[in-house]
């Protein structure tokens, strides 16, 4: 495939950008990498730093929320913004106020998410037009519902323990890849 010469610019103005924050990334690798170790070595702990990291999420996302309705919205969005921002808010601080409750609900949706995301990889992997790349779509798929099933099976005794298990190891890997990105940048 022949790339003209604005493709070519682009992508070498891109790749130069890139480049640029390849120490960054690779900063930010290590640091994932170490939090992940962290949280799946003291799992009690990074499922706790889990729920609260969801919990100002949501109360940021609730004051955001809550200023655009007040500062621009039109009104006719303006009270469905001000009710989303509220409820942003209410189900933040709530977690704060009830960790405890905050991490069966999320070790529940964790559930359920891996339920439907095994479900539904392992039957894109059977299409037609996955014909000869079913292998790993169907293998991620059957890990997510084996998952999904571990954590239903340990609820609601393993449920102080397995989001920060999860988290760790999601943080942990995402890290390395983080990393051998700014290395590979770095190299080019």
């Amino acid at each position: 495939m022949k790339l003209n010469r604005d493709q070519q610019a682009f992508r070498d103005q891109a790749i130069a950008l890139m480049k640029a924050k390849a120490g960054w990334m690779i900063g930010i690798g290590l640091i994932m990498i170490v939090l992940g170790a962290a949280a799946a070595l003291l799992p009690h702990l990074g499922t706790l730093a889990a729920v609260a990291l969801v919990a100002y999420v949501l109360i940021i996302g609730g004051v955001a929320t809550l200023l655009k309705a007040f500062g621009g919205s039109t009104e006719g969005s303006r009270l469905t913004e001000i009710l989303m921002g509220v409820l942003y808010l209410a189900c933040g601080i709530l977690l704060l106020m009830q960790p405890a409750e905050g991490v069966l609900t999320l070790t529940i949706i964790l559930a359920v998410y891996f339920l439907i995301d095994g479900l539904l990889r392992v039957f894109l992997a059977f299409r037609p037009e996955s014909e000869g790349h079913r292998f790993w779509p169907a293998i991620g798929g059957i890990c997510s519902l084996v998952l999904g099933g571990i954590i239903i099976a340990g609820y609601p005794f393993d449920a102080a323990w397995i989001l920060g298990l999860l988290v760790g190891i999601n943080l942990f890997f995402a890290g390395f890849g983080m990393m051998s990105v700014g290395i590979k940048l770095k190299q080019m």
